[in-house]
């Protein structure tokens, strides 16, 4: 008998902020640099995600200290975005990873957004 088993194309998380007040910062995620993507030129993050309506509504941290503003989707599907991290934000190895919802956010029609996958590669 063989093994049966599903994996959705550049997905390794669900996360689901803004949504409900009590609901703006995920859990940490330690999440692999590796080394080779460490040391290539640049170093990128690759994040799929829907909902973010506004540049100053959705923010990736890196282990507690930087982060990063998530560009706003460019219409309601779920969007793969490609971003440069400064390799001052992580570390080779295991890194603290959060995303948080911006309450402060000024324009928010369908409040809260949604994240499927972050990865790190370099160029």
């Amino acid at each position: 008998m063989g093994s049966f088993q599903t994996k959705a194309a550049n997905q390794n998380l669900v996360v689901q902020l803004g949504k409900a007040a009590d609901k703006i910062i995920s859990i940490p995620y330690m999440m692999n640099i590796s080394q080779q993507a460490y040391d290539s030129p640049t170093l990128e993050m690759e994040i799929r995600y829907q909902g973010v309506n506004s540049n100053k509504e959705a923010l990736v941290i890196f282990n507690d200290d930087n982060a990063v503003y998530l560009p706003a989707n460019t219409g309601k599907n779920i969007e793969l975005r490609t971003l440069r991290v400064q390799k001052q934000f992580v570390k080779p190895g295991y890194n603290k990873i959060q995303v948080l919802y911006e309450e402060a956010v000024q324009y928010d029609p369908d409040k809260g957004f949604t994240v499927f996958y972050i990865g790190f590669s370099g160029k």
